[in-house]
């Protein structure tokens, strides 16, 4: 479990990096309250896909472990956290885009 939260916090610099972009980027798409209550949503939700996918990369991790992947047991938790936290923000974006878009062009 200390491997997800060591994984966490040495990934927290570049995660608040990525989540201040997503907030502040494209500056063209219009800013309504809308817009605002989905970019929140999915912080939130990438947040929580984190610690979740985390959890998972801890049990893999102890599974490897015991297939004398000793390493795997680190690495599995920050990786897992990372990728969870990446999908929700590429979807984020992708449907973001096409919302705002379209409201954008009518």
């Amino acid at each position: 479990m200390e491997y997800l939260f060591l994984g966490l916090a040495l990934f927290t610099p570049t995660l608040l990096i990525i989540s201040w972009l997503y907030w502040t980027f494209p500056r063209n798409l219009p800013r309504t309250l809308a817009r605002r209550r989905f970019d929140a949503a999915v912080l939130l939700l990438s947040v929580v896909f984190a610690f979740a996918l985390g959890y998972v990369g801890v049990a893999h991790g102890h599974n490897a472990a015991h297939a004398a992947l000793g390493g795997w047991q680190m690495a599995a938790p920050p990786l897992y956290s990372y990728a969870g936290y990446s999908m929700v923000m590429a979807l984020g974006l992708f449907v973001r885009h096409r919302i705002w878009r379209q409201r954008d062009r009518s």
